[in-house]
């Protein structure tokens, strides 16, 4: 794709030879690919869940539309299926859905934590995978988001624009996320 991966675009941008995106760009791409996801979940027979979502998958076009790509990882659901099934562990770690990283559960949810996480990337421009955050402690942007809380250093820590009213939301769904049974998203 001309415009190479979100991953390019959004982590050190310059040394792929990229200006920052806009905040409309991003807007376009998070529709862009939760439509996809939206498409794959929903409209396609049979259904399939992706397991592979992150910024280095989700490419670029030349009118920096988004397009998921590598569905090498993808997992067929059967129709006659509850929507959960257990599986081998497969995908990337910082974007794998806590039932699926403990259990190996495997549904919809999984392709939709991971697109989260993608938010919460477009958002802030961090990594999935943070290797130093404020506290010099290595975790994952979720973590980081739920350590943080909605405190003055997180909107520091992930966002350098001023955007507060941006991270306090996605601190507020962050702290909703939880690796107890019962609270799985439905």
């Amino acid at each position: 794709m001309p415009n190479g991966t979100l991953s390019q675009h959004l982590h050190n941008p310059a040394n792929y030879g990229y200006k920052p995106l806009r905040w409309n760009e991003r807007v376009q791409i998070a529709l862009d690919a939760a439509r996809a996801l939206e498409y794959i979940h929903e409209h396609t027979t049979p259904r399939y869940v992706h397991r592979d979502i992150k910024s280095n998958n989700i490419l670029l076009d030349k009118n920096m539309r988004a397009k998921v790509a590598d569905f090498g990882l993808t997992k067929l659901i059967r129709e006659n299926s509850d929507g959960n099934s257990q599986t081998r562990l497969v995908g990337t770690f910082g974007y794998m859905a806590p039932e699926y990283a403990r259990f190996g559960e495997i549904s919809t949810k999984v392709d939709v934590y991971a697109f989260g996480v993608v938010l919460l990337e477009l958002v802030s421009g961090k990594e999935a995978i943070v290797q130093r955050d404020a506290t010099g402690m290595n975790g994952t942007i979720i973590s980081l988001v739920r350590n943080y809380g909605t405190s003055e250093t997180t909107i520091d820590v992930l966002v350098p624009y001023g955007l507060s009213s941006i991270v306090t939301i996605c601190s507020n769904h962050a702290s909703l996320i939880h690796l107890s049974e019962e609270n799985k998203w439905d």
